[in-house]
């Protein structure tokens, strides 16, 4: 991770804009100073050495508090630089932040189990793709996956997994690997809850009139929520994030509480893109570590326009690091008081009237949808009818 004794390797952009590879660190053979070793690419001065405190310094540029030189996964063009320019002077995270903050603060607001996360995989050879906890022996002679064995990753004895901590984070923000986190805890809580809205079977316009009703309701109440377009591109999630690990059933029961209440709210929303609420279950399978979520702000998904925080227009945010810094964290107090208002006659709204037997519409995802096109009092007299 870089800090101020070193840095990495490959192309950087000068605060004027020319361009360089660093192609390696020596040591002042005097004095002992680190030295960055550097090529020109647009100019022919060949190759230089900077000191490193210097190549890691802040200058002023055009109003702007700019790092000498930066490197290209960080780099903002200037014509960006007016619309961050709030970002960049406010109090907090943002932008121009040391890389080491910006993976505290993605560490601070994605807490799921720190002892595992799951890595993406893709096969192009066999045209298949996904995620599996990120383990040290896995495919080695130790993992019975490779002796063909069927055992849960969760109850593999020769298990050994790679935790999920600033190294895990930095290779995902660099484009190394996409991760996933594990948000449920093995004591069954959480500190953050996400809501999957899916596009891929319906047309744009209802994705985003089922977004909008969401973030409308979330407006309305006050409610801080982070709307990140997924990694795919097809699809958008809702982030809320908690000041402590609070129960999954009470964060999954806001979640609930929240979409019936949306629902009352837009009774001509069809809410076809809803998928579900992450984590899924209340209560942690046996044998496993419970559903995932791919996280955001993944380099390469980021050069596509994906998994990034997006406005009120689905525009991409400027500033992804400051928007995220001014989300606001909630404790489990606070959540019981959304639930309180969002749902004064239970979690499901006036679907609490039906038989307790029946499952909640989320969980049915047929019936779910059907109901969806009913006004409240239909669903009601449905739910009664079956």
């Amino acid at each position: 991770m870089e800090d101020r004794n070193t840095i990495k390797l490959g192309k950087y952009i000068h605060f004027e804009g020319k361009v360089y590879t660093v192609t390696g660190i020596a040591t002042h053979s005097e004095t002992l100073e680190k030295m960055v070793i550097y090529n020109a690419i647009d100019c022919g001065n060949g190759t230089m050495v900077c000191p490193i405190s210097v190549w890691n310094e802040i200058v002023e540029y055009q109003g702007q508090q700019l790092k000498r030189f930066t490197h290209e996964t960080e780099y903002r063009p200037v014509a960006q630089w007016t619309e961050a320019s709030s970002a960049t002077t406010s109090i907090g995270i943002h932008y121009h932040s040391l890389p080491k903050e910006k993976i505290d603060l993605f560490l601070a607001y994605f807490t799921g189990r720190s002892d595992v996360f799951a890595k993406r995989y893709e096969n192009s050879q066999k045209g298949v793709a996904g995620y599996v906890p990120a383990c040290y022996n896995v495919w080695t002679p130790l993992c019975p996956k490779a002796n063909s064995n069927k055992v849960k990753c969760g109850e593999c004895t020769s298990s050994n997994f790679v935790k999920f901590d600033a190294n895990a984070v930095e290779k995902h923000l660099i484009g190394k690997h996409i991760i996933g986190a594990y948000p449920m805890l093995p004591d069954e809580t959480c500190r953050f809850l996400a809501f999957d809205f899916y596009g891929k079977e319906c047309n744009k316009e209802e994705l985003l009139n089922d977004v909008t009703a969401i973030r409308d309701v979330a407006i309305e109440k006050n409610i801080s929520l982070a709307i990140e377009r997924s990694r795919s591109g097809k699809g958008y999630h809702f982030w809320i994030f908690f000041t402590e690990f609070i129960p999954v059933h009470i964060a999954r029961k806001f979640g609930s509480s929240l979409i019936t209440y949306a629902m009352s709210k837009q009774h001509n929303v069809t809410f076809k893109t809803y998928d579900r609420l992450i984590p899924t279950q209340d209560t942690m399978p046996k044998g496993g570590f419970g559903n995932l979520i791919a996280l955001p702000l993944q380099l390469h998904s980021r050069k596509q326009g994906n998994s990034e925080f997006v406005d009120e227009n689905f525009s991409v945010v400027p500033d992804q690091w400051n928007y995220l810094y001014h989300i606001k964290k909630y404790t489990l107090v606070e959540i019981e008081q959304f639930i309180n208002d969002l749902a004064p006659d239970g979690e499901m709204g006036l679907l609490s009237k039906s038989s307790e037997e029946d499952e909640k519409p989320w969980e049915r995802k047929k019936l779910f949808l059907s109901l969806l096109k009913m006004t409240f009092l239909q669903r009601s007299i449905l739910f009664v009818l079956i």
